[in-house]
């Protein structure tokens, strides 16, 4: 608004051209106006007014390539529990210690936006769901991970990390990096 004030020059501010309301926004003043183009002359006023005009499509562009360019870069990965299907309770508090883990790792990313559960398949930007789960391979727990994009179902991406306990948190962190480069490439 400072840029668009500016750009009106002196007269708006002493005109008012531009007023604020209140948990509204902005608007222009057509009154406030009106007063100064009395005084000024027809030639100020349509030069003002093409001032206005200019600065309001210059905002209105400004805006919407923004809103554009942020529609199509939004990343939004939505994250759900780690399934346990080892069948062994006694992995349950792994289990939830990796879904922990998981968030935590990827709510570093600056480039994606973390949504806990699944994400709604319709709206801007790429979408994807984190689907998790805890099994045994050749005696280990390992944690498997796959990034289903919405609404198409296609897996973007898939990754492991093997343990034992001690040695996950290295691997999730190596597999989510991966999956952090795949999807913000």
């Amino acid at each position: 608004m400072a840029d668009l004030r500016r750009a009106l020059g002196e007269d708006a501010r002493q005109a008012r051209l531009i007023e604020t309301v209140p948990k509204r926004g902005y608007r222009l003043a057509v009154q406030g106006h009106a007063a100064a183009a009395q005084a000024d002359g027809p030639d100020v006023e349509r030069r003002r007014w093409l001032a206005i005009g200019a600065a309001g499509a210059a905002l209105a562009t400004v805006i919407g390539v923004g809103n554009w360019l942020a529609a199509r870069s939004l990343i939004l990965v939505g994250v759900g529990r780690v399934a346990n299907q080892t069948g062994r309770a006694e992995l349950d508090p792994l289990a939830r210690s990796v879904s922990e883990l998981t968030v935590t790792y990827l709510a570093k990313s600056r480039d994606l936006i973390l949504v806990r559960g699944r994400v709604k398949p319709e709206g801007g930007g790429r979408r994807y769901d984190l689907q998790c789960r805890l099994a045994i391979w050749s005696g280990l727990p390992t944690v498997y991970f796959s990034a289903v994009a919405r609404p198409s179902g296609k897996v973007a991406w898939s990754g492991m990390a093997v343990g034992p306990e001690d040695d996950l948190p290295a691997g999730i962190h190596k597999a989510l990096t991966e999956l952090e480069a795949r999807l913000t490439a």
